[in-house]
């Protein structure tokens, strides 16, 4: 996988709606909203996606981290966000960890392809449950 490739995969570029942008204009009540037959809260799928992309990152970079001892560590399943600065900081982590992928393909691209093609499926399969739950909710407008 070359590294255009893998920042278009990462970015959805002609294919899906970038992951980085998927939370971007949504309030963390929003972000915090149970809608009826979805299992996670759109605050719960960040937390999930940003605990995973750490996770992958971690192994990129050839650390060894612990798997989650259970479902509420990946998952938040208390409330997330309770409240605005918690959104706004988990939003900015996500969106550094993006970053911080890219920096790491420049270097590791292609002696841990499987890794970042993960993240990269991971990353966009959760920003499309993010944006039905947005349409769901009135908070989602772009095509």
């Amino acid at each position: 996988m070359s590294k255009s490739i893998f920042s278009k995969g990462l970015h959805g570029e002609s294919v899906h709606v970038d992951p980085t942008k998927v939370f971007d204009d949504l309030s963390w009540e929003k972000a915090s909203k149970k809608v009826e037959n979805m299992p996670y809260t759109i605050g719960q799928i960040l937390h999930h996606m940003s605990f995973w992309q750490d996770f992958i990152l971690e192994l990129v970079e050839g650390n060894n981290p612990p798997p989650p001892k259970d479902n509420e560590e990946e998952w938040a399943i208390e409330s997330f966000p309770a409240e605005k600065m918690e959104w706004e900081t988990k939003v900015a982590h996500f969106k550094a960890g993006v970053l911080k992928a890219e920096e790491l393909a420049d270097k590791k691209l292609t002696d841990k392809n499987e890794l970042f093609l993960e993240l990269v499926m991971h990353n966009s399969y959760h920003a499309a449950q993010v944006v039905v739950i947005r349409r769901i909710l009135g908070e989602w407008d772009s095509i």
